[in-house]
């Protein structure tokens, strides 16, 4: 006698069996774009010294702090790595404000402001280069790390590294179109290979039981 799976079950069994195929797809379809990694308290005031040389969030540094310097009317730092070195720098003197976000002439964005009358904040992409086992399988890409280089006061100061831009489907991204004021998708690291796998085998084996079970 041929017994005819539940509805319910029926439903189950043809969701799991499509699930691998669903999954890859979302990826494909969410990545190989323009795209942003956002960081988020990764800075130095005049107060505190939060900097993580970790863009990627692999646990990885992706350049070495060359030096810094952190007073209530001063914030500065140098940062090297494959790509280049960025010095930032935040500053009150002699009643000016100062600030400087990139020493690169072909970033995006205002890179400098000297002796100005009140507060400033400034946001500059400069060109860096890193390596992710999950972003472009692991080859060095060049994308654009944003650095906020503010005051709030005479006597505070910020550098803060904010977000890094890249093209996960490109181990180069061209200047044109970039923005400061663009927001760009969130990165979403794709599942190892080994979960599609994983996920195919489990499906395929309780679609084969579900059938022999209703034969």
């Amino acid at each position: 006698m041929k017994r005819t799976l539940p509805a319910s079950k029926s439903r189950l069994v043809q969701s799991l069996a499509s699930a691998s195929g669903a999954l890859a797809a979302t990826v494909a379809s969410t990545q190989a774009a323009t795209v942003q990694i956002t960081l988020t308290g990764n800075n130095l005031t005049s107060s505190t010294n939060s900097l993580n040389a970790d863009y990627t969030g692999d646990g990885l540094a992706d350049c070495t702090l060359k030096y810094l310097i952190r007073r209530s009317d001063l914030v500065q730092a140098a940062f090297a790595g494959p790509g280049g070195t960025i010095i930032a720098t935040a500053r009150y003197n002699s009643s000016v404000y100062g600030v400087h976000a990139g020493n690169e002439s072909h970033g995006v964005g205002v890179n400098s402001i000297y002796r100005a009358p009140s507060p400033q904040n400034i946001k500059y992409l400069s060109h860096v280069t890193f390596s992710d086992a999950r972003i472009n399988s692991g080859v060095a890409t060049q994308g654009f790390l944003e650095v906020n280089s503010f005051n709030t006061s005479s006597t505070f100061q910020t550098i803060a590294l904010t977000r890094v831009v890249f093209d996960d489907a490109s181990t180069t991204l061209a200047i044109t179109g970039l923005s400061t004021g663009t927001n760009y998708t969130e990165f979403v690291a794709a599942p190892e290979p080994s979960s599609f796998g994983l996920l195919a085998l489990g499906a395929g084996g309780l679609l084969a039981r579900r059938r022999r079970q209703a034969a």
